[in-house]
């Protein structure tokens, strides 16, 4: 319960009812959370499974690692990086697909808390895709706050 005896989630006393406005409303954002959502698992999945290198890039970096006089402290450093990238693609894949299922959620006006935090979620700097989950989450941020839409939730 918050301090005006409402539960957490729920509108403000006095705020508009909700309306077909509010669905109208979500409708964007919501689409830009999953486009975002979608586009971060992609890059998510192409950095887990090619570990975020190109096979060019793979075969000289084999080749430098061959070398005699390539120190043996970097090897060990350039194998436990590409660890570190996968487990990084992993949490990437579930902070993105937390946003595409908040943006789903979002559009049918369902799990406000869910749409919320998918909404800070598209923000961070997981993958690429933080250079448009920023204004997206922001976005949807501005949109979930606003009264009519925060009441149109179940």
């Amino acid at each position: 319960m918050n301090p005006t005896g409402q539960p957490f989630g729920a509108p403000p006393p006095g705020a508009p009812p909700a309306g077909p406005d509010a669905l109208g409303a979500v409708n964007v954002p919501g689409i830009l959370l999953i486009v975002t959502g979608a586009l971060g698992l992609m890059f998510a999945l192409w950095g887990l499974v090619s570990g975020g290198v190109n096979a060019e890039q793979l075969a000289q970096l084999n080749q430098a690692m061959s070398d005699p006089n390539f120190p043996p402290a970097l090897k060990g450093l350039v194998q436990n990086m590409s660890s570190i990238g996968r487990v990084g693609s992993i949490i990437s894949m579930l902070v993105y697909g937390l946003v595409l299922f908040g943006g789903v959620q979002a559009r049918n006006l369902k799990m406000y808390p869910l749409a919320i935090a998918a909404s800070f979620a598209a923000m961070l700097p997981c993958q690429c895709a933080c250079c448009i989950g920023i204004p997206v989450g922001i976005y949807a941020l501005v949109v979930l706050f606003k009264p009519e839409v925060k009441s149109a939730f179940s």
